[in-house]
């Protein structure tokens, strides 16, 4: 048997990758497998590609994991904000349409209210539930440490 340290490239059920080789985890480990996540050093004993045992030396650094936390949430915060663009734009084009087919010369102030209140019957309460989420998600991410 040989022992193996390094930092945890990848991480699923059947094993984890180290120094960019994957090694499986042995039917015959006389432990349980434990919770392994990237960035974490680990002690390996292997045999051939096989995991024979497994010791957590460290997590991986807290940065990691706040970056990590934070890139998802920015990102579906820019995706929600994103959305909200697209929806507004379609409000104007609805809107638009809308008082086209009045005799009279559009204003702007009339184009706005109208766009204002496609948009929030197009919304009616999903803003509140997907900022709920996205927060849901942050505790969630938070809770896997």
């Amino acid at each position: 048997m040989e022992k193996i340290k390094g930092t945890v490239e990848k991480a699923n059920a059947r094993g984890i990758k180290l120094d960019g080789k994957w090694y499986n985890y042995s039917k015959f480990m006389e432990e349980d497998i434990p919770k392994v996540s990237e960035g974490d050093r680990v002690e390996v004993d292997i045999s051939g590609d096989w995991i024979k045992g497994v010791k957590i030396l460290s997590h991986r650094p807290s940065e990691l994991v706040e970056d990590r936390e934070s890139y998802f949430t920015e990102k579906r915060k820019r995706d929600l904000e994103r959305q909200i663009v697209v929806t507004r734009l379609a409000c104007l084009n609805t809107a638009t349409e809308i008082l086209k087919s009045h005799a009279r010369p559009i204003k702007a102030k009339s184009l706005f209210r109208v766009a204002e209140e496609l948009e929030n019957w197009v919304w009616r309460g999903l803003k509140r539930e997907i900022e709920r989420d996205i927060e849901e998600d942050r505790i969630e991410f938070e809770g896997e440490e």
